[in-house]
């Protein structure tokens, strides 16, 4: 580290964000342009400088005239005007820093509180996610009997998906969204988070696409098996991506269920028997639609249609509206029950 006196000259002008060498001498009349770094040797009385390096500009336009009181005399006034600016330009990046920081803090102590007496269910809403979707599950579980604290999750949310925050929870739900691959490349960073929550006993419930997050390829590995795309099984009487209904037979009972690109669900025998895997529902090529199983000593739930969809997604794409907001509860109901 060197230091050396640094001359700048009579009505010379430093740009915001220039750095002036220690040890250079400006002329008097100089100006150096906004985030200039000039030549170490001297700057010539009215010259005109900018960039990095710094090259010297043959002409200045000229601005015209102003008087003294607003540029190398300025008032008292003028000055603590200019000083309160840069006093707001330099702590404003911090305070909203620190504002951000209370309010998650906040939210999370509200999280703590809360959890003590309503079960917290945090609900992703995010880039991994489509509009709509979050909302939907944000209604069925604000709606249903259990009673719980739901609030969304993400990374524009106040609260973030971490661990700290899953660690509140008693349930985290997975709506659904776009692709499995965009979606796990959004998520990935929170796979181990996402697992041991489960593990410890949290619940995880997953509509579409979070029920293909469920799986292992990729995913967060949370079923006795995998999951693949029911529209590419044999006997699949659903063969594109496009929004539409599907039969499913709930528990034995055949019902008409919104459905777009979901999954299904590719047991493990031995290790589904295991995990108490106990399948809900079946598409009507027999492939497992809906299911119910453990992980560790948590719980996950997942449909590969959905029952949460509300009147809305069937109108929005000219279908007949289907009311299965009961099987949506049951779901529910065989996630959070003990």
């Amino acid at each position: 580290m060197a230091f050396a006196p640094t001359d700048v000259g009579e009505r010379s002008f430093i740009g915001n964000a220039a750095l002036v060498p220690g040890g250079t001498r400006i002329g008097p009349g100089s100006l150096i342009g906004v985030g200039t770094i000039p030549s170490t040797d001297r700057v010539p009385a009215g010259s005109t400088w900018l960039g990095s390096p710094a090259l010297r500009l043959p002409v200045r336009q000229d601005s015209g005239a102003y008087p003294e009181e607003l540029t190398f005399r300025p008032t008292r006034r003028a000055v603590l005007v200019r000083l309160a600016i840069e006093f707001f330009r330099v702590t404003m990046p911090a305070s909203v820093l620190t504002a951000s920081a209370c309010l998650r803090e906040n939210a999370m102590t509200h999280a703590g509180t809360t959890s003590g007496h309503r079960p917290l269910a945090l609900v992703y809403r995010g880039p991994a996610s489509q509009p709509g979707c979050p909302e939907a599950v944000a209604g069925l579980l604000t709606s249903a009997p259990w009673d719980l604290d739901v609030c969304f999750t993400g990374p524009r949310e106040i609260l973030p998906l971490t661990a700290r925050t899953l660690s509140h929870a008693a349930l985290y739900a997975q709506p659904g969204g776009g692709t499995l691959s965009s979606a796990y490349r959004r998520l990935r960073w929170q796979r181990r988070a996402v697992r041991d929550f489960v593990r410890g006993g949290g619940r995880y419930l997953g509509f579409c696409l979070g029920g293909y997050l469920a799986g292992a390829t990729p995913g967060f590995g949370l079923l006795p098996g995998d999951t693949d795309r029911y529209i590419s099984s044999p006997g699949a009487t659903v063969h594109d991506e496009r929004d539409t209904v599907i039969q499913v037979r709930w528990r034995g009972t055949p019902r008409t269920v919104f459905f777009q690109d979901g999954p299904f669900f590719v047991l493990d025998e031995h290790a589904a028997a295991e995990a108490g895997a106990r399948i809900l529902a079946t598409y009507d090529n027999g492939t497992a639609a809906a299911l119910v199983t453990r992980y560790g000593k948590g719980r996950v739930a997942v449909t590969g249609p959905h029952p949460e969809a509300t009147a809305g997604w069937y109108t929005d794409h000219g279908l007949p509206v289907q009311h299965t907001r009961d099987l949506a509860e049951e779901l529910v109901e065989a996630v959070m029950r003990e």
